[in-house]
């Protein structure tokens, strides 16, 4: 995305430098210009996959979760002790890669510590899927860490 418009503001320096060779090499500077209009409306059409893309991981990672959550209550009480947490945590790193445990933990401690209560309930969870949904946070406060946009070097040679 970021090489995406990187390529567009180089375009459009290129545009300049040939306009002036337009003159001397015949070079037609309106089909130049059609280019980067082209390239641009390419831009445009990556950025609506793009974000499409993340909505469908993100609506498929909370289907997970919560499928996961009803899969390890295991008595169907709503609320969650340590072996039922860890069943969790474990499914998490299963599904999501860069799963981080201990934010899980942590997040479920604060809401446990908010509503002043000892057990680990749906609430509880409700919090943490509000993590994973949110993009805005920090990332040392994510229960999912960001993935990085892949460069040139994870490409195969």
């Amino acid at each position: 995305n970021a090489r995406l418009i990187t390529s567009v503001n180089d375009l459009q320096l290129v545009e300049k430098s040939m306009a002036d060779l337009a003159g001397s090499a015949g070079t037609s500077l309106e089909s130049m210009k059609a280019l980067i209009e082209q390239n641009k409306n390419v831009l445009q059409r990556c950025e609506i996959i793009q974000r499409q893309t993340q909505n469908l991981c993100t609506s498929m990672s909370m289907q997970n979760f919560f499928s996961l959550i009803l899969q390890c209550d295991v008595d169907n009480s709503g609320c969650f002790d340590q072996a039922e947490l860890k069943l969790i945590a474990e499914g998490m790193k299963g599904l999501e890669p860069d799963f981080r445990e201990d934010v899980f933990y942590c997040v479920l401690k604060r809401k446990r510590e908010r509503l002043g209560i000892e057990r680990n309930t749906l609430s509880g969870m409700m919090e943490v899927a509000r993590n994973m949904m949110n993009e805005n946070l920090p990332e040392r406060d994510r229960i999912i860490a960001r993935k990085r946009n892949m460069t040139r070097d994870d490409l195969p040679p």
